[in-house]
């Protein structure tokens, strides 16, 4: 009866509090992705400009 009720309640509790903290988690993970995917979109941005500054440099010395 009663004692199987505050079982279920305690393992619903446990339940929740343990998907909170893999949500917090994912959360974390996802923020990190974030500045990683922007660290290598600033990265291949400098590549492109120094690919078109070393064209450019290169076209100089053609004859």
């Amino acid at each position: 009866g009663a004692t199987q009720i505050v079982q279920a309640v305690d393992a619903i509790d446990s339940v929740s509090k343990q998907t909170a903290e893999h949500m917090n988690m994912i959360a974390g993970t996802t923020e990190q992705q974030s500045a990683s995917n922007e660290e290598i979109a600033a990265a291949s941005h400098a590549l492109a400009k120094m690919a078109t500054d070393m064209s450019s440099m290169v076209g100089e010395f053609q004859v």
